[in-house]
């Protein structure tokens, strides 16, 4: 969408067949149709939608949105909408809006459209003021909705919205494997050739075939007990501008905002923030510094693929 701000994007693992499911409407969305078979069997559509607080939405834009979606379908996002049915008690400041009101009214109104957010769970903090909010909401058709569990992540991960988790038993955990490789620089290579010196139990060299499966076999079982194999599970690779520093900020940054989250004190809020710009500056200088060291020391072309590995 062409606006100065905001703006919805969608990323769905190759694993599940998707593609895009277009709709009209006035608000900022994307949604996709994903073929997710343990969950439904029909494609499930999956939108995402931002409506920045300005924004003059009426009841149609959102009555629209809603019935443009054919069951079974997810809707998420950040609505900035405020009511009693989803909204935090704790928070002093809490006034319901008029957003709030029309979502309401289509909940009561639409048999088929079911709420997912837990009453009173926070999904934003305010940086200015401290007070936290529920303006994310995560809705679901009927037919899928007893299938769907909703929480937050108990960080905020260095944003102002706690990201939100919405899992099933119903799916299945999409792990890469990978073929095992030999781990060569970690070979033992006195055993490997102690191993493979009394080829006495080969077979005859003359019978090709035999001998051929024969020898394989004697050389993969004798690298088996010489050279480590990797496990095949995909591992993340950690960054290069990683350090004992950052992780050490990010750990007290978690630590101020579960202490401030507990005693909701201005003072707790205030160290919070100091935590949180403490490790953002530690994070941001470190990326800086990895880069211009990696970019100082091409002395070749490099190929776009080697240069973002």
């Amino acid at each position: 969408h062409n606006h100065t701000c905001g703006g919805s994007s969608l990323m769905i693992s190759k694993s599940y067949a998707s593609h895009l499911f277009p709709i009209t409407s006035n608000l900022q969305h994307i949604a996709v149709k994903v073929n997710i078979p343990e969950l439904h069997p029909l494609p499930i559509t999956i939108c995402s939608v931002y409506i920045p607080p300005s924004h003059n939405t009426n009841s149609q834009d959102l009555s629209t949105l809603f019935q443009s979606l054919h069951p079974p379908y997810i809707i998420c996002g950040d609505f900035n909408a405020h009511s009693p049915t989803w909204g935090v008690p704790s928070n002093t400041t809490f006034r319901t809006n008029s957003r709030g009101n029309i979502i309401d009214q289509i909940l009561t109104n639409d048999s088929n459209l079911h709420l997912l957010n837990t009453p009173g769970t926070p999904t934003h903090l305010n940086s200015t003021s401290g007070s936290l909010s529920a303006i994310d909401l995560t809705f679901s058709s009927l037919q899928i909705a007893p299938s769907l569990s909703w929480a937050t992540h108990p960080d905020l991960c260095d944003s102002d919205h706690y990201p939100i988790i919405l899992s099933s038993d119903h799916t299945k955990h999409c792990e890469t494997i990978l073929p095992p490789r030999w781990i060569v620089e970690k070979a033992d290579w006195s055993q490997f050739y102690l191993l493979t010196s009394d080829t006495s139990s080969l077979p005859n060299p003359g019978l090709t075939q035999q001998s051929i499966t024969a020898l394989t076999n004697f050389i993969l079982k004798s690298a088996k007990l010489s050279i480590p194999l990797t496990s095949g599970r995909h591992k993340p690779r950690q960054v290069p501008w990683w350090s004992k520093e950052i992780l050490s900020a990010i750990k007290t940054r978690r630590k101020m905002l579960r202490t401030y989250q507990a005693s909701k004190s201005q003072d707790d809020f205030i160290k919070y923030k100091l935590a949180r710009a403490k490790a953002r500056v530690l994070v941001r200088s470190a990326k800086k510094r990895s880069w211009n060291s990696y970019v100082a020391g091409i002395n070749e072309p490099v190929s776009p693929s080697t240069m973002w590995r």
